[in-house]
């Protein structure tokens, strides 16, 4: 995009369909009676003029008993204006609104078909930071300065017609300085877009800096670190940087402003004496001088006006290119490849089998997966373990389906995973992930969100509290599970990782789901707990899939088998038994974790004593 110029400014316009289409759908009664207004307003200042002419002529004619009728055109105008700008003042705020939200509704629609990997990709963050700061308002700024431009060419119009019938070469001295000047501002509006636009990566450390500085969760280690005074620094560096930027580009912008103004000036000088001079060799009225010095000034206001419109019009429309192109952005999944066919329906998950499966995360080169093979069917317990980066995580991401990518075939009930709509998919899976969301909503939404469908059924929220023994904790809450958690709003508790890990497992359970999937589900429990949720989850998944990653393992005994993994491959696979006989990586990963921890029970054992 740095290569803008002024063809590419222009082609820019190309997205204006797809605007008139977004600002009609806002809301087309308002959007009408605003363009009508407008109108209205365009034809006022000449109106105006020719009412306080008719008056300057009456009174010129000293026609003092009928003084009371010149006056009533130039009453009838004023009356018109203030209507007219009522009417614009009340509709103009209500369709901005509405125009806003849409397009808010629009941006979070088109995020929502997101795949991971988008998430994960550094460009997309600065296009999308881009959008929502710097172009998600485009629409109305663009609307705005169409309708004024409405209003300012139909007086420009009229009043160049006034200067036409007196000298109609008049109209080309005052056009000189304005072309100059358009073309000027327009290359400079180019150069203060690409600036600004070079800033989305900054712009986005300045804000997660922001977030750092802000967030109760960042706080902790922000303070005990003293990380205060350097993450300040580091943020006001940034903004110091853009304040620089800014300071160039608006000395620049008012020296060149400046510059052809005055030009501008001197062209209305020589036009107004040219208009003096003519008036006292044929000896016009006074009325009539006066009716072509407006007519001056109105043209001169008016090309300026429509001249800085174009140039913001022009300007608004490379970020409209940046709205546009998000909001039409194609996102590349099987699924769009099959929009024209039937997805296959599923009534059950009942087996998921990989098949020479290699997947590799955008921008690396290293595998994380490599010809990986599998397959778990209904009733089965498996549990992924393996070293940290072996793969566990991604295997659990393609799963799911939130990567699409891959190579090889991953197989549901022996059809290909991409036969299947990712609707279709994400209802029959039930998924706690290492990283869960702690949701400031009610403790009913917190474990509701596993089913919206059943959210209100609070026998239900209950039972799927009673299998990780949440149930104990909300009993104790005021308002039970109508309780506002986190501290970010009113009336609600804060509670520790270990009862959010409670909260967010019932969540899974809550799901009526065919497979079950949990990342690290104990990371935060304590001994009791974790036994307490292993238990549940091995009745809970009778009749179903369940998978779960584990780095204790003590943990992963209660899986009829384990997959070991690494570098991406499966290296063992059997129950906890074969595998130790067997003397392996799952042996060695077992018999560390076995001898810390009974280093630990021995340390603490000294201490007691």
């Amino acid at each position: 995009m740095d290569g803008i110029n002024i063809k590419t400014i222009f082609a820019s316009f190309r997205y204006w369909p797809e605007l008139g289409k977004l600002l009609w759908r806002a809301k087309r009664s308002y959007f009408s009676l605003i363009i009508f207004c407008y109108i209205i307003k365009g034809f006022l200042p000449i109106i105006n003029l020719f009412s306080i002419q008719f008056l300057v002529m009456k009174i010129e004619e000293r026609s003092f008993n009928v003084m009371i009728y010149p006056i009533l055109p130039l009453i009838f105008v004023l009356i018109c204006s203030l209507f007219v700008t009522s009417i614009l003042e009340h509709f103009e705020k209500l369709y901005q609104l509405l125009l806003i939200n849409h397009l808010q509704v629009s941006i979070v629609t088109k995020t929502s078909d997101f795949m991971l990997r988008d998430y994960e990709d550094p460009e997309i963050h600065n296009q999308l930071r881009r959008v929502m700061q710097d172009s998600i308002d485009r629409p109305i700024q663009v609307y705005k300065l169409l309708i004024n431009l409405i209003s300012s060419i139909i007086t420009l119009i009229s009043s160049i017609v006034i200067i036409l019938n007196f000298k109609w070469w008049l109209v080309i001295i005052l056009l000189v300085s304005p072309l100059f000047s358009f073309y000027s501002l327009l290359k400079f509006a180019q150069i203060q877009y690409i600036s600004k636009r070079k800033r989305s990566p900054l712009q986005r450390k300045a804000s997660y800096i922001n977030f750092l500085l802000t967030n109760d969760k960042a706080f902790k280690e922000i303070k005990l670190y003293r990380l205060n005074d350097y993450l300040s620094i580091r943020y006001k560096d940034i903004f110091n940087r853009f304040y620089k930027e800014d300071k160039d580009l608006s000395k620049r912008r008012t020296v060149l402003y400046l510059f052809f103004q005055l030009i501008s000036t001197l062209f209305i000088s020589i036009v107004l004496y040219i208009i003096v001079y003519v008036s006292f060799q044929e000896s016009l009225l006074l009325g009539s001088i006066y009716g072509l010095v407006q007519a001056v000034l109105l043209t001169n206001q008016n090309i300026n006006a429509i001249s800085q419109g174009l140039i913001s019009l022009c300007e608004n429309n490379l970020y409209l290119d940046e709205l546009f192109s998000f909001l039409n952005k194609s996102q590349k999944s099987y699924e769009n490849t099959l929009l024209k066919q039937s997805f296959v329906k599923m009534d059950q998950i009942e087996s998921i089998e990989f098949i020479n499966v290699s997947f590799i995360y955008p921008g690396q080169t290293v595998y994380a997966l490599k010809d990986l093979n599998f397959k778990i069917q209904t009733n089965d317990s498996v549990a992924f373990v393996g070293r940290n980066g072996s793969g566990k995580s991604t295997i659990i991401k393609l799963m799911t389906g939130l990567y699409d990518d891959f190579t090889g075939e991953i197989l549901i009930n022996s059809i290909s995973i991409h036969n299947y709509s990712k609707d279709t998919l994400y209802k029959k899976i039930g998924v706690i992930f290492q990283d869960f969301i702690q949701f400031d909503f009610t403790v009913r939404e917190n474990i509701g969100f596993g089913d919206l469908e059943k959210m209100d059924s609070t026998s239900e929220i209950w039972n799927s509290a009673q299998l990780t023994g949440a149930d104990e904790l909300i009993k104790s809450f005021p308002n039970q599970i109508d309780q506002q958690l986190g501290r970010n709003f009113e009336g609600g508790v804060q509670i520790s990782g270990g009862q959010w890990q409670k909260i967010a497992i019932s969540r899974a359970f809550f799901k009526d789901a065919d497979l079950y999937i949990m990342d690290e589900p104990s990371s935060f429990l304590d001994p009791e707990s974790e036994k307490q949720v292993f238990l549940q989850f091995q009745n809970y998944i009778e009749g179903k899939i369940g998978v779960y990653i584990s780095h204790r393992y003590t943990s992963v005994l209660y899986a009829n088998r384990i997959i070991v993994l690494n570098e991406g491959q499966v290296v063992e696979c059997g129950t906890h038994q074969q595998l130790i006989v067997k003397r392996g990586i799952y042996y060695k990963l077992f018999s560390d974790e076995a001898e810390a921890f009974q280093r630990e029970r021995a340390i603490q054992g000294e201490v007691l004593t």
